[in-house]
């Protein structure tokens, strides 16, 4: 049986997958049906996962575990993917990479992010901490064949990401 520690983390890394794999897909749509960026791959990793995703949904559902206020835990916590947007931004413009860029859009801030995208922050946030997260949270046990696939996904989202360092390293 696993203790109340080693289940969060269990939950946590499966959290993690399901919004990678769940925020590839939406960018994805997004892109191809919204957008008038076509770009197959929406992500920095070749696979079909964005871990900025998984990053996001894993601190909105730390601060949905807390005690507080519904409306300071929307407003916190769309803070907090704002910064994540913005803060991954600054970082992959390092690398020369832009994988989005908001300038062209009313009330951006150096194209990196932009207040519409707030807003989709907070409908997610919303939909996660009033509907998702309280059925998540309900989740007993991660069972042992979940966990396997989930050594799996790491395995593959890890190796996408050494690989892809890697060949942007040797470009410079």
């Amino acid at each position: 049986m696993l203790m109340f520690g080693e289940l969060l983390i269990s939950k946590l890394l499966l959290l993690f997958a399901i919004f990678s794999i769940a925020g590839w897909v939406g960018e994805l749509f997004y892109r191809n049906f919204i957008s008038k960026n076509k770009n197959l791959n929406p992500g920095f990793l070749k696979g079909p996962y964005l871990p900025i995703f998984g990053f996001g949904a894993v601190l909105v559902y730390l601060i949905f575990l807390i005690n507080i206020n519904l409306i300071l835990m929307i407003l916190i916590s769309t803070l907090i993917l704002t910064l994540l947007e913005f803060t991954t931004g600054l970082i992959l413009l390092k690398f020369n990479i832009e994988l989005w860029n908001y300038s062209t859009k009313k009330f951006n801030y150096k194209g990196l992010i932009s207040l519409g995208v707030v807003v989709i922050w907070i409908i997610l946030c919303i939909v996660s901490i009033i509907w998702l997260f309280p059925l998540f949270k309900k989740i007993n046990v991660v069972p042992n064949g979940l966990m396997l696939g989930l050594g799996f996904f790491y395995i593959i989202v890890i190796s996408d990401a050494i690989i892809r360092f890697y060949f942007l390293k040797k470009k410079k």
